[in-house]
């Protein structure tokens, strides 16, 4: 069956690589869950911009891990690697903008 899968989580994919695009592109910020547009200064909005599409892609990778071990059972424990890396790459982003404080502006 890894023909089905192969489609579906390509699907995924490419569900992830247009809210990537679509976040990084200037203005579409608000699309991050939790974010309201101009809450940040427009330095802050295109970091937290490259921070999603980095998290998405990273997702993306992973996902075609997936692909790659249906086809061929060659990637050991992918199920694991797939929630290590994601639980870790969302629990910095969560950190990065709710909890680190940032020293070098006043406002944000």
């Amino acid at each position: 069956m890894p023909l089905a899968e192969t489609v579906i989580l390509t699907l995924v994919a490419a569900w992830c690589l247009f809210l990537a695009w679509a976040i990084d592109r200037g203005g579409a910020v608000g699309l991050v869950a939790g974010y309201q547009k101009g809450q940040y200064s427009e330095a802050r909005e295109a970091e937290l911009a490259r921070d999603v599409r980095n998290l998405l892609l990273v997702v993306v990778a992973m996902l075609a891990l997936f692909v790659v071990d249906a086809w061929t059972d060659g990637v050991p424990r992918v199920d694991v690697l797939f929630l290590v890396v994601t639980v870790t790459f969302v629990g910095w982003l969560v950190w990065k903008w709710n909890v680190a404080v940032d020293t070098t502006t006043g406002a944000d």
